[in-house]
């Protein structure tokens, strides 16, 4: 499986997941909170769990990364990621 973990479409850079039926889709938004943690594993576990279920539930993984971002004080400017995710909610692109 751990092959498979490399198997997944970035939202940010390739929109190709809009051409395939939202219920075939798990999207994966991952962030942390501070800089030490983003050169930490936290971001790849939270990628790798994410692609795992997706792979479990027969999905195409789309991941979301934000990076670092505080949670506390941050508005939608500062997570450029999720602004993104949230438009492409609103746009009905993800459901």
């Amino acid at each position: 499986m751990d092959g498979d973990l490399k198997n997944y479409i970035d939202g940010l850079e390739d929109d190709s997941w809009k051409k395939l039926p939202n219920n075939n889709v798990i999207h994966i938004y991952s962030r942390v909170s501070t800089k030490s943690q983003e050169d930490n594993t936290s971001l790849k576990n939270q990628k790798d769990e994410g692609i795992k279920k997706a792979i479990l539930d027969n999905k195409t993984p789309v991941l979301w990364n934000e990076g670092s971002a505080s949670s506390s004080g941050d508005t939608f400017e500062e997570r450029p990621v999720l602004e993104e995710v949230f438009s492409n909610i609103v746009s009905d692109d993800i459901k």
